[in-house]
């Protein structure tokens, strides 16, 4: 087998001078994200607010420990409320819808889903209308099926 020079092909020299000039550009490119992606860390890690909501934030995951703690005790009370005398309690089921509400409030927070703080910050028992927060994502195609209503089951007659 021999081998023939095939003058339609670049030379090795000049794809080995293209390769690195690709290289220093590249190269140049990363250290200037790098260099953008330090300052927006430095910038991130002195913004005081980002550090006043994770000081709530861990404030409020040791009050959602304890209220889960309390509506466990009213899971309890209210077992046996209708062991004994065949029904719930009107107040307890209240009060435990509540304390719902407020723990769906503090989960809301402690994942970036709301910015309004749970209470005291805010009343107690309501959940407020608001619009959540939508971070900029791509929609995938089988999003809206998967968000669609199901169908009923059953034949018409």
């Amino acid at each position: 087998m021999s081998f023939e020079f095939n003058s339609d092909i670049p030379s090795k020299n000049f794809m080995v001078q293209f390769a690195l000039k690709l290289s220093v550009i590249a190269t140049y490119k990363v250290k200037a994200m790098a260099e953008n992606n330090q300052e927006q860390v430095k910038r991130n890690l002195q913004d005081t607010n980002q550090w006043i909501r994770i000081l709530y934030m861990v404030l409020f995951w040791i009050v959602l420990y304890f209220s889960m703690v309390v509506a466990g005790v009213l899971i309890v009370i209210q077992v046996l409320f209708a062991l004994l005398t065949g029904k719930d309690n009107k107040n307890l089921r209240q009060f435990a819808a509540d304390l719902t509400r407020y723990i769906n409030q503090i989960l809301l927070f402690l994942t970036y889903n709301e910015n309004r703080k749970p209470f005291p910050f805010a009343t107690w028992g309501k959940l407020e209308e608001h619009a959540p927060i939508e971070a900029e994502m791509d929609v995938d195609e089988h999003e809206a099926f998967l968000d669609a209503e199901p169908e009923d089951d059953k034949p018409s007659t």
